[in-house]
């Protein structure tokens, strides 16, 4: 991602505004959470000012993964202000008929919002398998799904959870499946 922004930047600053956005998701998972911040400054400073709140919708995993670190520094305003964004993002894009919520798309970021705040009714919503799975969409739906188990402690469904993250695992070569899967049975385990 840093990469291609560095090659971006100059002659298409919209390939680099979709390549900083996917360098920020990858940051959270590092725990560079100042450098997710950086790159929403970033991304405002190659947007027009009216598209601070309408961005592209290449660019909301960046919103959706700075609305996460908002959340867990205990910015919440913030983070409802993010997703508020998200959601219009949604609403005006084709994701639109996609899936239920409007933040299921970005799942991998929004979902721990509403298990941290106890909403479980909307993660609910967030990992509802849509009509037609997209690969990369089941997995972070998937490990989604599988914490919302565990936060709620819904023992009965581990076991169909646990079965059908590793069977979408496999069928995909989604590894990091596995470990939600693992990580679930290991918790229904010793509940």
């Amino acid at each position: 991602a840093a990469k291609g922004f560095a090659r971006t930047i100059d002659d298409a600053p919209g390939v680099a505004l979709h390549t900083l956005s996917w360098g920020a998701v990858a940051r959270v998972h590092t725990g560079q959470w100042d450098d997710v911040a950086a790159a929403l400054k970033t991304a405002h400073e190659l947007l027009d000012a009216e598209r601070y709140t309408r961005p592209p919708v290449y660019a909301a995993p960046l919103y959706a993964a700075a609305a996460m670190v908002a959340e867990y520094r205990g910015k919440h305003g913030e983070a409802d202000r993010l997703l508020e964004i998200l959601a219009d993002t949604w609403s005006s894009s084709d994701l639109a008929k996609v899936t239920e919520h409007p933040h299921a798309t970005w799942c991998k970021h929004t979902g721990p919002i509403y298990l941290r705040r106890g909403q479980f009714d909307v993660v609910e919503r967030l990992v509802a398998a849509g009509e037609l799975p997209r690969i990369g969409h089941e997995g972070d739906r998937l490990g989604l799904l599988c914490e919302l188990v565990a936060a709620t402690g819904s023992w009965d469904r581990a076991d169909s959870v646990v079965a059908e993250t590793r069977a979408t695992g496999q069928t995909y070569g989604l590894q990091a499946l596995q470990a939600h899967a693992d990580r679930l049975e290991g918790r229904a385990s010793l509940a």
